[in-house]
Parts: structure tokens; sequence; C-alpha cells
């Protein structure tokens, strides 16, 4: 029996290009270009699932005749965990006893929750690629982008753009970033 790799692989690519959320965008403009924005009031996660499905998953934000306008990436990443983890413990049991040690102590519970968790969760380093696309779209409706112009131009590894302001010794490799990206 003979199978065609690069037809199935082509059939998924188009199942899963069919699960992605269409959203149209007078509903995005109003709903979720408040929470990638980072408004005031607008962290309700509720509102992006409702829509989407998943804040896990990527949108299709589409114009009144269903032309895909942008795609943009997921909000949120899976946290990826150790595959040598100590399987003793779960998640939930870790959860269970960190809300009970927040009853005592909210220092003492976060001491807990840093060792428990500390062999069960990997760092994962920023997809930079995924943040660009965000600020394009707050770039496209009048927003303010997460990243500055300068760590944008590092990132897309192009000049940086000449700079007014004084320069600050910040020694650290991209100056400020918010941890909320």
């Amino acid at each position: 029996m003979s199978v065609d790799i690069l037809a199935i692989r082509k059939e998924l690519d188009r199942l899963e290009e069919d699960l992605i959320a269409r959203v149209p965008e007078h509903l995005f403009v109003e709903h979720l270009l408040p929470i990638i924005a980072g408004d005031d009031g607008h962290s309700d996660m509720q509102v992006w699932e409702h829509l989407t499905g998943s804040v896990f998953n990527r949108l299709h934000v589409i114009d009144p005749a269903g032309n895909i306008l942008f795609t943009l990436p997921p909000i949120a990443v899976s946290p990826k965990t150790s595959v040598d983890r100590d399987s003793k413990t779960s998640m939930f049991e870790i959860m269970s006893g960190y809300e009970a040690r927040t009853l005592l102590s909210p220092i003492y519970a976060k001491r807990y929750m840093d060792e428990s968790i500390k062999d069960k969760v990997i760092r994962q380093d920023r997809n930079w690629k995924q943040i660009l696309l965000i600020d394009d779209v707050l770039i496209r409706y009048g927003r303010k982008p997460h990243l500055p112009a300068e760590l944008r131009a590092l990132i897309e590894g192009r000049a940086a753009p000449k700079s007014t302001t004084p320069q600050t010794n910040d020694t650290s490799e991209f100056g400020e970033v918010g941890d909320d990206l």
C-alpha cells in the first residue's frame, strides 16, 4: 500500500487551518484589541476564550467578506514541564498545598510554591517573532507597541533608528521590557 505523505500533510494542514477561530474585525477591535494592548480594565481572558476557544489558539481576524486580514498568534503559551520531574506530587496537590499555606502566610505559601515547582516547570524563552506580530497589529490600529523601536530593530536584524533621547547605562540585554509580554 503506497501512502502519499505530502497529500496527508496537506490534508492535516487544511484541517488545522479549519480549526483556527475566525473573528470579525469589529469584534476584535471592541473586545480583543484592548486585551493585547493592555488597556486598564481589559484583562478578562474569558472574552478571548469565548471568541477563540482558548488563549492557546491562533486567531484569524476577518473582514465582512470573510477574507483574512491577519492572523494573531496565541496570547499564552503552555508551560513546559520537565520529563524527569518527581511524579510523587501532582500539580493539583501542589496547588492545594499552596492554597492552604496562603491562609497562614503569603510569604510561606510563595516559598512553598517556588520550591515545589522549581524542578517541574522549565523556563522558556520568549518568542520574539510572535511578540513582533502582536506589535504589528497594535501599530495597525494606532496603538502603542509593547517593544521599543530599538529592540524591535535588533530582533528584526536591522539597524536601530537614531534616538533623540539620551542613552542610559543599562547593562541588561534589552533594557526595560515588561514581563507581561
